[in-house]
């Protein structure tokens, strides 16, 4: 505190810090309301308040070039940034987010402190060939000759085995349900 002469004025003293805000000035009453005049004479006790005002930080996300980037977020000094969605592109699986352009370093820990503005870059790694998709075919010859599957990539058509021989009955063809109503193409 100061000791101040009736009808002298107080001295401004230096701006104090506070990790997380900004300082914002004086205030002559505890709501903040009334911002202090440092040239108004002192004529008696008082209490000066500091107030604050927290800083945020813009956290911006570049997801490359073709590709929809995440809405930046505004984070308050010390809180984590939520991390969103993966974004997609074409023929490239996505390698997380990095705090560098460069993408260097290891990904960004969305655990750690926002402690000022910073940009997340997405990191892209070209997609393999995706395996190829196989389906077996089986052929139930209900009491016939037994008939070999067929391996089938997808999309492509089965082909047509030799028919299925039984004693005392006629192949009838191939059906796609066991109640024999749909007959397979």
């Amino acid at each position: 505190g100061q000791a101040v002469a009736h009808g002298d004025k107080v001295l401004e003293p230096a701006d104090p810090a506070r990790e997380g805000y900004d300082f914002a000035g004086w205030y002559a009453d505890a709501g903040l309301a009334a911002p202090y005049d440092f040239d108004a004479p002192v004529t008696a006790d008082l209490v000066l308040y500091a107030k604050w005002e927290r800083i945020f930080n813009e956290v911006a996300f570049s997801a490359g070039d073709g590709v929809a980037s995440p809405d930046a977020q505004r984070v308050a000094y010390g809180e984590k940034v939520a991390r969103p969605a993966d974004p997609e592109k074409a023929g490239y699986a996505f390698g997380g987010w990095y705090a560098d352009a460069g993408l260097s370093g290891g990904a960004y820990d969305f655990d750690a402190p926002v402690t000022g503005p910073v940009t997340l870059y997405a990191k892209w790694i070209e997609a393999a060939e995706p395996p190829a998709v196989e389906h077996e075919v089986a052929f139930a010859s209900n009491g016939g000759t037994p008939v070999d599957p067929q391996t089938v990539a997808d999309g492509e058509l089965a082909a047509a085995p030799a028919d299925p021989a039984r004693e005392g009955y006629e192949f009838a063809g191939w059906f796609a349900d066991a109640r024999l109503t749909a007959a397979w193409d």
